[in-house]
């Protein structure tokens, strides 16, 4: 939106250019100026569950796949429609629709009535601590539906997806992800939805699959023109009408990049507005892709610490099931790359480099592993040491120390070797108390036991719950709210 002295400016040009326009096309100016900053609203959270009761979908954007923060905003989001559902005159039944396939959104399911936390890890290989919490919070909200008087309220979890063939070749996969996987999950909604159109739906995605229009996709192999083609949203709106669909896209801004914007005003507050509000200057947002922006606080986001690099015994003997089912796929390419992965992971865990499942297997009969032995030994630093060192522009090495707590600055620069030590020290501590809560979560009772120690040990604090660990670190640590 123009400011007031702007648009005053251009009428009173218009006036000494002695060119005379009816009164009505100035009532138009003011009332369109008045429109826009109505667009614009201070609890982001609470008017998207009001725009759940008012629209037939709405797609809400995933601002980081398995963040807290992001699953933080999604449960408030919750509740709020929950409170809204208390007030309404007859029962509410909410749709929520995740980024899984149907396989996987059963299992987070059948976690809200059983939670049994192995299951979530067998079966969500890729998935994070943040998951585990999320799932829990989400039974949380599941059970105080069921508490709610006169009326009854109900959450239904599903997913959409089609599951990936890992047979395919990389281009062929790549195809496949360009114009079939967003095409296909439209489509195995749109089939559930004619028997279930009396429900609420908030659709939870990644923000690129809720852009509208003709959008290149990332691809390392495949040319321009290959790899453009529609995301999810652009289906949807398709099948049901452009008005009845409603994307709302997440981004992070702090105060300073909000000043000398028609948004400054709200440079200390969440927002969520229509895409008419939003700075032309802000390219990077690609606005006019999405219906509505929710802006909220920049904040830092705490590593990923995954499943697959808790060192337990149960991941090694998880990974060696994982390992030996794609070992049967190749020599397909995702296959090739999850087997290098796991392989990876598990020398890290280790310390043994392993060249197959059956080296794993047999390596696991005849030895005993301490998992939180060797997070605390000087073998373990050593083989970080030489890991990274051994190749530092190794991409695929990268990214294993990435996922096993080092944080995106891995990615940077080559860290010179006489800052390892000082980087590594630091780094060491949230990793073996990010492992310890995995473990103590996941691990054999003996693991357990030895994890709760670390816990106790690194924050002075005897929680019972594993969950207030994270949280206590999230406030210790970056002084984030949730």
């Amino acid at each position: 939106m123009k400011p007031f002295s702007a648009i005053s400016y251009r009428i009173s040009a218009i006036f000494s250019s002695h060119v005379i326009f009816p009164i009505g096309i100035l009532l138009v100016i003011s009332f369109s100026s008045c429109t826009k900053e109505r667009s614009i609203y201070e609890d982001p959270d609470k008017k998207i569950a009001e725009l759940i009761f008012e629209k037939k979908i709405v797609m809400l954007a995933d601002m980081g796949h398995s963040s807290m923060r992001s699953y933080s905003i999604l449960l408030n989001v919750l509740y709020q429609w929950k409170e809204i559902a208390k007030r309404k005159s007859s029962d509410s039944k909410l749709l929520l629709v995740l980024e899984k396939d149907s396989a996987k959104a059963d299992k987070f399911v059948q976690f809200l009535t059983n939670p049994v936390y192995d299951s979530i890890m067998y079966n969500s290989y890729y998935s994070n601590i943040d998951d585990l919490e999320f799932l829990t919070k989400l039974r949380g909200f599941r059970i105080s539906l069921d508490s709610t008087k006169d009326k009854k309220l109900e959450i239904e979890v599903r997913g959409f997806e089609s599951s990936f063939t890992d047979t395919l070749p990389e281009k062929e996969g790549d195809l496949w992800f360009v114009n079939k996987r967003d095409s296909l999950t439209a489509a195995n909604f749109s089939g559930y939805y004619k028997n279930n159109s009396n429900l609420n739906i908030l659709i939870f995605y990644g923000g690129a699959h809720l852009q509208k229009g003709f959008v290149e996709k990332p691809s390392k192999v495949l040319t321009v023109r290959e790899k453009t083609g529609y995301y999810l949203a652009d289906y949807l709106k398709k099948e049901f009408g452009n008005e009845n669909v409603l994307t709302i896209s997440q981004i992070m801004k702090d105060s300073i990049t909000l000043k000398f914007t028609p948004l400054e005003k709200y440079s200390d507050k969440e927002i969520l507005a229509g895409t008419d509000s939003i700075p032309v200057s802000w390219d990077e947002v690609n606005a006019d892709r999405y219906d509505m922006i929710a802006i909220r606080k920049l904040m830092p986001y705490p590593p990923h610490y995954r499943f697959n690099f808790v060192f337990s015994r149960k991941n090694i003997e998880y990974a060696s099931k994982r390992l030996e089912e794609n070992e049967n796929l190749l020599p397909a390419f995702n296959a090739k790359l999850e087997c290098e992965s796991i392989l990876e992971k598990l020398f890290l865990i280790t310390g043994v480099k392993f060249k197959n499942s059956l080296e794993v297997k047999q390596w696991y009969t005849h030895n005993s592993f301490d998992g939180i032995d060797r997070l605390k030994s000087d073998t373990f630093r050593e083989d970080l040491f030489n890991y990274y060192f051994e190749d530092p522009n190794n991409y695929l090495r990268k990214r294993q120390l990435y996922e096993l707590g080092f944080g995106p600055g891995v990615y940077g620069k080559m860290i010179p070797k006489e800052e390892w030590k000082t980087f590594e020290t630091e780094l060491m501590k949230n990793v073996r108390f990010h492992n310890s809560v995995s473990i103590y979560l996941l691990g054999y009772p003996d693991e357990q036991i030895k994890a709760k120690e670390i816990l106790v040990e690194f924050s002075g604090k005897d929680f019972p719950d594993a969950f207030q660990y994270l949280e206590w670190y999230r406030k210790e640590q970056y002084n984030l709210p949730y």
